[in-house]
C-alpha cells in the first residue's frame, strides 16, 4: 500500500507481462460516483496528469490502473524546506496553471478539480504533477452534490457555504497554494501585502485570488497564468542576465539529436535554469507531441511538456513574440550550414564511429571543427584517438550515456545508475564547456563584471557578459569561487516514470 484517501486505497502494482510498475486505486462499489470519475480521468491527456490504462471489477471493488508516480508531495517539500524561493515558487505556480488551465478549457463544460492542496500535488524530477481526482467534477455536475469536500485553509468559502462551484473556486485554491509555498502555511482569509517575505506583487496577485467574492477574484486561471509570466520575466530582466545560445546539431538523420537536445533542456530547467527548446528542423516532433497529449500553443507560439518550453519551427512569415528565458537550445538537425551561421555560444553535435556512421561523421566534424564550443558527442560508443584520422584526433570527444525518454515522468525503479550518469554527463558538458570560454577554474571575478545566478544552494549558474558585439562569455562557478559541487546530488531521488500504454492485464500487487 502506499497510499490511503477519503474513497479508496492505493497500492503499488507490477506488470508481469511488461516488468512495469502501476499505481492501482482500489475503491468500494457502493462508493457512488467512481464509475463517473474513472470516466472523466480517461479522457483527460496531459503531462501534468497521471495517465489511466484500465479499470477492473470485482464483486466488492473497482480497481482503477494508472500510471505511477514516485515524487515528492508539495506538502513534504515544504515541511522539508520551510518555505520556497521566489524563483521556485513562480516556476511551480506556473506549471500549476497550466495544468488547471487544461481542466478549464473543457468546453462548454469545464472540469473542476474542487480540492487542491499540497497533498494532492507531486513534484517529481522537478515537474509537477497533479493526482487523486476524487472530488473532480464536470461544472454542470457539481451542484448536485449533497456533500462538496475540501481542504481547510485551501478551500474555497462557497464550498462550505453551499454556494455555486465554477472555475473560480479553484481560483480560490490556487491563490492559496501559491501563498502556501511563500509562507509556510495556509492563508487565514484575505490577505495583503507585505504580510510574508515575497515580493510585494506576487502577494497582490495571491490576494487577487483569495477574494471571498467570486466576482472579486481573477476570472480565469488564464488570467492568473499570464500574471505569473510576467512576474518571471520581470525578474529575469531585474537579474539582467544576458542570453546563452546553444545549438544542437547531428551527422545524420536517427542518431540522437532530438533526444540529446531535450535532455538537455530538462536537465538545465531541473537545475532552475529557464531554457527554450527550439525547433529548427523538419521533422515536425514538437506538433506532434503536442498533438498526442492535445495540448495548444501559448500566444508565444510556444507548447509546454512536462515543465519544458517547447517552440516548432514556424514559416518565415510568422512573427510572434518570445517571452524571455536564459538559454535557447536550437535543434538544427542535420543542418549543419544553420549551426555555422548561428553565433552559438555552445554547439553539441552528435555522432556515431560505426562503419555505417563513420563516413558522415568525419565530413561533418571537419565541417564544424573550427568553431569555438563545439562538444563532440559519440553516441554510446567508446572511442579512442585511433579510431579518427591524425587530422581530427586532437578535438574533444564525449560518450553519449543512455539518456532516459524526455517525457519519463523520472525513470524507471532500480535505474537511479543511470540516471546519476546522464546528469553528470551534462554537469560536464556546461561546466567545462564555461571553464574553457572563462579560461579557467582560478580566474577572478573582476571588479564590475555582472553576472547573475540562477537557483539557490551551493553551486549556481553564473553568466558573466565581457567584451563587445554578440560574442559573450559564460562560465559556471560555484559561490566560493572555487569550482562548482555537483549538480544534481538528489537526481537519483524521488524518480518517477512514464509506463507504457499496453500490455497484458496481469498484475502482482504489492499490499
Amino acid at each position: 500500500m502506499i497510499g490511503r484517501g477519503r474513497s479508496g486505497t492505493v497500492f503499488l502494482a507490477r506488470h508481469l507481462g511488461l516488468d512495469e510498475e502501476r499505481a492501482i486505486k482500489r475503491v468500494r462499489r457502493t462508493e457512488s460516483g467512481f464509475i463517473q470519475e474513472a470516466a472523466l480521468l480517461k479522457r483527460l491527456r496531459h503531462p501534468g496528469i497521471p495517465i489511466i490504462y484500465d479499470l477492473e471489477i470485482d464483486e466488492n471493488y473497482y480497481y482503477l490502473i494508472e500510471e505511477y508516480l514516485c515524487g515528492e508531495s508539495l506538502y513534504a517539500r515544504i515541511e522539508r524546506t520551510g518555505s520556497l524561493q521566489t524563483g521556485e515558487l513562480i516556476r511551480l505556480g506556473i506549471e500549476l496553471c497550466r495544468i488547471m488551465n487544461y481542466l478549464h478549457s473543457f468546453k462548454p463544460n469545464p472540469i473542476l478539480y474542487l480540492d487542491l492542496h499540497p497533498g494532492n500535488l507531486l513534484i517529481c524530477r522537478e515537474q509537477l504533477k497533479l493526482i487523486d481526482f476524487d472530488q473532480a467534477a464536470l461544472a454542470s455536475l457539481s451542484q448536485e452534490r449533497s456533500v462538496c469536500y475540501g481542504t481547510k485553509g485551501f478551500a474555497a468559502p462557497e464550498q462550505y457555504e453551499g454556494g455555486t462551484l465554477d472555475e473560480r473556486t479553484d481560483i480560490y485554491a490556487i491563490g492559496a497554494l501559491l501563498y502556501y509555498m511563500g509562507t509556510g502555511h495556509a492563508p487565514e482569509g484575505e490577505i495583503k501585502a507585505g504580510q510574508g517575505s515575497c515580493r510585494g506583487d506576487l502577494y497582490i496577485l495571491m490576494g487577487r485570488c483569495l477574494r471571498i467574492e467570486k466576482k472579486e477574484r481573477c476570472q480565469s486561471v488564464r488570467e492568473v497564468l499570464e500574471a505569473l509570466e510576467k512576474l518571471e520575466a520581470r525578474i529575469f530582466a531585474e537579474r539582467h542576465i544576458p542570453l546563452l545560445r546553444i545549438a544542437a546539431a547531428g551527422s545524420r538523420s536517427g542518431i540522437g539529436v532530438t533526444h540529446t537536445a531535450l535532455g538537455a533542456v530538462r536537465y538545465l530547467r531541473q537545475k532552475g535554469v529557464s531554457c527554450l527548446y527550439r525547433e529548427q528542423n523538419d521533422t515536425g516532433a514538437v506538433r506532434r507531441l503536442a498533438s498526442w497529449y492535445g495540448l495548444a500553443p501559448d500566444e508565444h507560439g510556444i507548447y509546454y511538456m512536462d515543465g519544458l518550453a517547447l517552440k516548432p519551427r514556424y514559416s518565415d512569415v510568422v512573427q510572434l513574440e518570445q517571452p524571455v528565458f536564459e538559454v535557447i537550445l536550437d535543434d538544427c538537425g542535420t543542418e549543419l550550414q544553420t549551426v555555422l551561421e548561428g553565433e552559438y555560444d555552445l554547439i553539441l553535435f552528435v555522432c556515431g564511429l560505426q562503419p555505417w556512421e563513420k563516413e558522415d561523421s568525419l565530413r561533418a566534424i571537419r565541417f564544424l571543427g573550427a568553431e569555438e564550443g563545439l562538444q563532440i558527442l559519440l553516441n554510446h560508443r567508446k572511442c579512442g584517438r585511433d579510431y579518427l584520422p591524425e587530422e581530427v584526433r586532437h578535438l574533444r570527444y564525449l560518450r553519449l550515456p543512455f539518456l532516459t525518454p524526455p517525457f519519463d515522468a523520472g525513470g524507471r525503479r532500480g535505474q537511479e545508475n543511470e540516471a546519476a550518469e546522464e546528469t553528470e554527463f551534462f554537469e560536464r558538458i556546461f561546466w567545462e564547456a564555461a571553464l574553457k570560454k572563462d579560461g579557467g577554474p582560478g580566474r577572478q571575478q573582476k571588479k564590475g563584471d555582472s553576472g547573475g545566478t540562477s537557483g539557490e544552494g551551493g553551486s549556481a549558474l553564473w553568466v558573466d557578459s565581457r567584451g563587445s558585439g554578440n560574442r559573450r562569455k559564460y562560465r559556471l562557478k560555484s559561490e566560493n569561487g572555487a569550482k562548482a559541487q555537483k549538480w544534481g546530488e538528489n537526481s537519483g531521488k524521488n524518480q518517477c516514470q512514464t509506463q507504457s500504454r499496453s500490455g497484458q492485464n496481469a498484475w502482482n500487487v504489492s499490499g
